[in-house]
């Protein structure tokens, strides 16, 4: 799907979301019905938006306050100094993020971009493949509802009412948030303040810390059910459409042992032989020069400019009448300069041994190392595959190694049985993955002093309780740093977005 379609799906749905929505509240039968059944049940809906409210969780929370009534205020003092840590450590975090995104846009527009920036805005479609919205909506709302729940039991336990909690949905993204009674809150201590503002960053780091260890002892979690293989790894996902699938190519299931000449012998090995792979020379088959001449039968040069490409132009030996298996090859035969002949590729990989050079193919005569001839860029890849209990065979490629890594996940954790999906530990720790990234960003950029966030009422609280200077002093620091940090958000969204765009 392209972001434009998914972009005018999200819009359609919304708009007749609220067309319907405006219809049923003007026809006599069931706009009364409509308005009470909202009333209600605390619904609120506007333009793009939806949000639900309830008190029902309100004695939740006073039993999560009273179970844990004597450690929680040792609990939430923990907090208050990860918060400053966070609320120091997020500022930097976005002073070197902005330094970065500026930097690679205006002073170094033909540098490699990192693939993992410390933050980036995450845009479904563009920068974010649209089948991990089903792992970043759910990382979302779970992610808040926890730290929404992290203040209302920190404002339970410090004797603040709880009018409510709430649920919305803004576009497509989901989020939580709770209602605090102001006046109780004015009432109380600067340290009690502090425990209900930093409780809920605190419980974002509390779920980093417990996905960690989730995903540092994954294996072993999985073992009853999966076991670590130590010679091939399992593909679990193809992207829709890749050159690499078919029926002479991958299928979910199937175990990749090698790459090339280089062993698979878990998912760290996978990466390290596709960079492998990159950097080395093209390997080829030792083939019996006699052989190659009778094979020559749609040798015949075609000139083919390589798109984008600053070197000279790509000729294909391969005729218009050779057949799609066919592949132009390479070779050298007793000293002469370079030959070209038209072979079947997947002849000369499974009927001949592998090489690097003429001195590879045991220096007999009449053999030489002929290698697939490519366009610039691009490598002649092959993977040896088991499926099921039939023997090895190959997965032959064109292109350019590192398109492998965007068309095919694996992962090293085979099924016991049949009964247990492939693609089950892939589903779980990308979830977690996305739970600790969303945890994380909520931990570090809600505390960040800025409009509107957590860290606005954090840092006033800190200013009232633990500073000697007058209130007009406070109030003035208070804007001055409130309206910096403000800004170095917006702008690290701003140019996040321009960042995105010119990738």
């Amino acid at each position: 799907m392209y972001p434009t379609t998914f972009v005018a799906i999200v819009l359609g749905f919304w708009s007749l979301f609220h067309l319907s929505h405006s219809f049923l509240l003007k026809t006599p039968y069931f706009g009364h019905r409509l308005e009470s059944f909202i009333l209600n049940n605390n619904l609120s809906i506007s333009y793009f938006h939806v949000r639900w409210v309830t008190s029902r969780w309100n004695r939740l929370f006073i039993k999560l306050s009273r179970i844990w009534s004597p450690r929680l205020k040792l609990w939430f003092n923990c907090g208050i100094l990860f918060a400053g840590a966070a609320m120091v450590g997020g500022t930097v975090t976005l002073i070197f993020t902005l330094h970065t995104t500026i930097n690679t846009i205006f002073f170094k527009p033909s540098a490699v971009v990192p693939d993992k920036p410390v933050l980036s805005v995450v845009v479904p479609g563009v920068n974010l493949p649209l089948q991990d919205v089903a792992y970043l909506l759910p990382s979302i709302l779970i992610s808040a509802i926890l730290h929404e729940l992290g203040h209302a039991v920190a404002a339970v336990r410090e004797g603040v009412q709880v009018n409510g909690f709430g649920i919305f949905a803004f576009l497509i993204y989901p989020g939580a948030f709770v209602d605090l009674n102001t006046n109780d809150m004015n009432k109380k201590s600067a340290m009690s303040k502090l425990r209900v503002y930093c409780a809920g960053v605190w419980h974002n780091f509390i779920i980093c810390i417990i996905v960690s260890i989730l995903l540092l002892g994954f294996p072993t979690i999985m073992y009853p059910f999966y076991h670590s293989s130590t010679s091939t790894v399992i593909v679990t996902h193809l992207i829709p459409n890749t050159p690499l699938s078919g029926t002479t190519g991958l299928q979910i299931g199937d175990r990749i042992a090698k790459i090339d000449s280089c062993q698979v012998s878990n998912a760290s090995q996978w990466f390290n032989c596709i960079e492998k792979v990159k950097i080395s020379s093209q390997w080829g088959s030792c083939m019996p020069l006699s052989k190659i001449k009778g094979q020559m039968s749609h040798t015949a040069f075609t000139s083919k400019i390589a798109k984008g490409s600053d070197t000279k132009p790509y000729r294909d030996c391969c005729n218009a009448q050779a057949p799609a298996t066919h592949l132009c090859y390479e070779y050298i035969s007793n000293g002469e300069s370079e030959r070209f002949a038209c072979l079947p590729g997947r002849m000369m990989v499974s009927a001949h041994k592998d090489c690097m050079t003429k001195e590879d193919c045991l220096n007999k005569d009449g053999y030489v190392c002929a290698k697939a001839y490519t366009e610039p860029g691009l490598r002649f890849i092959r993977l040896v595959v088991h499926r099921s209990s039939a023997e090895a065979h190959n997965v032959l490629y064109i292109g350019d190694p590192t398109d492998i890594l965007k068309a095919v996940t694996v992962s090293e954790l085979i099924p016991r049985m049949s009964l247990f999906p492939v693609q089950m530990p892939r589903i779980i720790q990308r979830f977690l993955q996305y739970m600790f990234s969303m945890s994380a960003a909520l931990a570090l950029l809600n505390i960040v002093p800025c409009y509107a966030l957590d860290g606005q009422w954090a840092f006033n609280a800190f200013l009232e309780g633990y500073t000697m200077f007058g209130d007009r002093v406070k109030r003035t620091t208070s804007n001055v740093i409130l309206s910096i940090g403000t800004l170095l958000l917006g702008l690290n969204v701003l140019f996040g977005f321009i960042h995105m765009l010119i990738r």
